[in-house]
């Protein structure tokens, strides 16, 4: 026997959801919308348990809404059996989205009503007007989207700025323009002269960093290379993947703009060194008493009558203390290494992939789904989260990975025919891959009273 639908007089449980996007004067605010939601529910006898709000939340599907989250949660647990918006694009601005979500509420034995658009979900023709409304708001948030489009482009062809937060040179909008901050753009002509004379981009800050004090404090390291490939500083404004002339002034010129950001984007470029770059087994190193991986100190024995002076060495260095020499932990695991890595080994490895286990392969695609979720959901604002460019770069990296490690192409290791006799002249980063590939853990263990290096450092 079919189950008979409930009728909406016989529902008296409500929950009532109330949502705005920003505050502007042509938006009715949540408290009005509860107002008339709760003034519609007593006309028809409701009881409201709770009113549920989203301030400053959009509609669209992946929009993170508590509020809409916890009304649903009652519809679903069953202490509510009404969800009440007070217009139905205050619900959903998706037609897909707004099935997907009225259909939740069914399968619940729920209903669903609306205020403004005057909706009884219990009937058919309200089911079939709930549809047309969810349309017309698709509609409405399109020909939004597509306005806000036209005056971007707008902008675009009059070279004016990008807007948002002010460059690092420039000053607040002027009538649609930038206004040269003289101090600043001195500073940033300066640096980038400097950096591609050869300094590096540290050094260049440190000497500086006093005179770039601004309300948010000095410059920071991340800042000033931010500000130096910021397209502003060239007189230039972002246009889909491409640039525009801007309306303003350019503080560096196109040509010093272009070599900074190959300079930037160099991956073969060392800016300073580094704990990582400058010792084998940075890094690499993990601490069986934390868990945390182990970095480089500088250790010097203070001289005593029990203990004389003695030269000072590196010790890989755990935040909670636990810690070894460099050379004892390096003499393990390099001769843990010749263990492993046999000509034939080495061979086998320089000619094919090392065969990974299917838990790689399985991160490979998680990974995978993740980049693709990523850049086929756009943020709260409509607008994408990466460019195709970007997703095509992601998927040829973890294309690259996956060829790895099943075994379909070689091992991103130094090409050298014997690893014993070229190991000395390899550079240190080469080293270290062959040493990630080599062991799935090197472990440092808490000293527990010997000085024992073998019984200090396990390599897995």
């Amino acid at each position: 026997m079919k189950k008979k639908s409930l009728s909406i007089e016989e529902v008296v449980r409500v929950v009532i959801y109330v949502r705005i996007s920003m505050a502007r004067d042509n938006q009715t605010s949540t408290k009005t919308q509860e107002k008339e939601a709760r003034e519609y529910a007593a006309q028809r006898g409701w009881e409201v348990i709770e009113v549920c709000i989203d301030d400053g939340k959009s509609a669209w599907s992946g929009a993170n809404r508590p509020g809409l989250n916890r009304a649903m949660e009652m519809i679903e647990t069953k202490r509510a059996n009404i969800l009440l918006v007070w217009k139905l694009d205050r619900f959903a601005r998706s037609i897909t989205h707004f099935h997907e979500l009225v259909g939740r509420i069914n399968r619940a034995g729920g209903l669903f009503a609306s205020v403004t658009d005057h909706i009884d979900g219990s009937t058919t023709q309200g089911q079939i007007m709930m549809g047309l409304v969810a349309g017309f708001a698709q509609m409405e948030s399109d020909i939004k989207s597509e306005r806000t489009l036209a005056w971007q482009r707008d902008r675009i062809e009059s070279g004016m700025p990008n807007g948002g937060q002010r460059s690092y040179g420039y000053g607040r909008q002027i009538n649609g323009t930038l206004p040269i901050e003289p101090k600043e753009a001195k500073l940033l002509q300066v640096a980038a002269a400097r950096i591609l004379g050869g300094e590096s981009l540290r050094s260049v800050l440190r000497e500086l960093q006093p005179q770039s004090v601004t309300g948010n404090g000095p410059m920071t390291l991340r800042g000033l290379r931010s500000a130096l490939t910021n397209p502003t500083v060239a007189g230039l404004r972002r246009s889909d993947d491409d640039y525009a002339p801007g309306n303003w002034d350019a503080i560096l010129a196109r040509e010093t703009w272009d070599a900074l950001n190959a300079l930037f984007s160099n991956p073969d470029r060392r800016t300073a060194p580094s704990n990582q770059l400058s010792h084998l087994l940075s890094g690499i190193i993990e601490c069986d008493r934390c868990g945390k991986t182990v970095g480089i100190r500088k250790w010097k024995a203070n001289p005593t009558n029990r203990q004389p002076y003695t030269q000072e060495s590196h010790r890989y260095t755990c935040l909670c203390g636990n810690s070894i020499d460099e050379r004892n932990a390096e003499s393990v695991v390099m001769k843990s290494l010749w263990e492993i890595v046999t000509p034939e080994v080495w061979r086998e490895w320089q000619s094919t992939g090392r065969g990974w286990d299917q838990s790689v392969i399985d991160d490979i695609a998680s990974r995978r789904d993740a980049v693709t979720m990523q850049f086929l959901t756009p943020t709260k604002n409509g607008r994408a989260r990466m460019t195709q460019g970007q997703y095509d770069r992601y998927m040829e990296m973890l294309d690259r990975e996956e060829s790895i490690a099943l075994g379909d192409e070689p091992l991103d290791l130094p090409r050298c025919e014997s690893l014993s006799d070229s190991w000395e002249d390899l550079p240190i980063l080469d080293k270290r891959k062959v040493i990630r590939h080599a062991f799935e853990t090197i472990i440092l263990r808490a000293a527990n009273g010997t000085r024992d290096p073998y019984k200090r450092i396990e390599v897995a």
